[in-house]
């Protein structure tokens, strides 16, 4: 074998074993992170030093449980929103209607999505 074939090798085996290296790192990474054992044994270590530890899991189930709670109050917030508009909605009209104020298209639209046809009619034709 020449110099290039020799240097070629050479190469090769140290980028195999840079790759088998990684996948050991990883393997060894994900172990200590979701391994029970390892997770008590560190949170005996952080309790000893006075600290706290959390698993990833425990990060993540948390994080999940902050998200679900973010949309159960955005769905609720939602909801008020759309029970809370519609009275809101129908005393301006009221006020409008009560002061003899022409009512916009958009007040009718309102009025007529709503149910209330006939005083959407009214309000039109007066």
């Amino acid at each position: 074998m020449d110099r290039k074939q020799v240097t070629e090798k050479l190469a090769t085996a140290f980028n195999r074993a840079d790759e088998l290296g990684g996948e050991l790192r990883d393997y060894i990474q994900d172990k200590l992170a979701t391994d029970e054992r390892y997770i008590k044994a560190r949170r005996a270590w952080a309790k000893l030093r006075g600290k706290s530890f959390e698993s990833k899991a425990e990060v993540v189930a948390k994080a999940r449980a902050a998200y679900e709670a973010l949309l159960e109050a955005h769905d609720g917030i939602q909801r008020l929103l759309e029970e809370d508009v519609a009275p809101l909605a129908m005393l301006q009209i009221a006020l409008k209607f009560a002061d003899g104020k022409a009512l916009s298209d958009d007040d009718r639209w309102f009025l007529n999505d709503r149910g209330f046809t006939r005083l959407a009619r009214l309000s039109a034709s007066g």
